[in-house]
């Protein structure tokens, strides 16, 4: 409570060392080093906690974190397939552990594991939920980091098709829609070839004539913030032919054609 978080770690080390700490102890210990980027401190008191209770899936979790922040990638792919294989058996497979191993192989960049583990717990959450999980934000954060992973390997049409569902099942509250959006910005503005995408993307419309005003508008939020002004304003006119009454798209479209010193059109727009 002091934030002399040193101090506070070379005591519970002390302690642990007196063989004086239980299991909560220990636990709190591996919080405060991992807490303070000490992961590899933190790994000679996860591997017997692990080994202890292998049904702690937090502790496999903290422990996989700590061999991905030390650079020891052989470790960790044997935890995970070993975690994988144990959480398997005995009807110990449900939506929380799968929903925990995609998060962790996302946060541990491992983007291939991640998108199998939430292409599996989609539907799984969709089958057992009410309306299909729409609007009660769970299914919203799913797709929000499936979109991640999707984007983590540099697939953005897949990236851009995952962050669409977090918005179609955003939950109630105006934090999940913003952060649902926000989540289809992150993927666009990741994107290794936005141009090469869009491109793509204008073929398939062509094709199937389905285009998106809320991803046009992301489009040229995401242009705008990349200094590709001409880009952007192209991407909002195409939003507002889509929805013409969002006031916000119009605000950006008249602020892209400032930047240009177009006042006429702004003044249209």
């Amino acid at each position: 409570g002091l934030y002399r978080y040193g101090r506070a770690i070379e005591i519970l080390l002390a302690a642990h060392k007196g063989k004086h700490l239980e299991e909560a102890g220990q636990s709190q210990l591996v919080t405060y080093l991992q807490a303070q980027n000490r992961y590899a401190e933190s790994i000679p008191l996860l591997q017997p906690l692990v080994a202890s209770q292998p049904n702690n899936l937090t502790y496999r979790v903290w422990l996989m974190s700590a061999y991905f922040h030390t650079g020891r990638q052989a470790e960790l792919l044997a935890l995970l397939k070993q975690t994988d294989t144990f959480f398997h058996d005995k009807d110990r497979w449900r939506d929380d552990a799968i929903a925990a191993l995609g998060a962790s192989c996302l946060d541990n960049k491992l983007y291939t594991q991640s998108v199998a583990y939430y292409n599996e717990l989609i539907p799984l959450h969709q089958r057992t939920q009410p309306r299909r999980g729409i609007g009660n934000g769970i299914l919203s954060g799913y797709y929000s980091q499936l979109a991640r992973a999707f984007a983590g390997l540099g697939k953005t049409a897949d990236a851009v098709d995952a962050a669409g569902g977090a918005i179609v099942s955003w939950g109630p509250t105006h934090q999940g829609r913003t952060q649902a959006l926000e989540s289809l910005k992150q993927v666009l503005h990741a994107a290794p070839d936005l141009d090469g995408y869009v491109a793509a993307r204008d073929n398939q419309i062509a094709t199937t004539g389905l285009d998106s005003a809320i991803i046009r508008k992301a489009l040229g939020q995401v242009y705008l913030a990349k200094g590709a002004t001409a880009k952007a304003i192209l991407q909002l006119q195409l939003a507002i032919s889509l929805q013409p009454n969002d006031l916000e798209t119009h605000r950006l479209l008249i602020d892209c054609l400032d930047k240009q010193g177009d006042k006429e059109k702004a003044i249209l727009a």
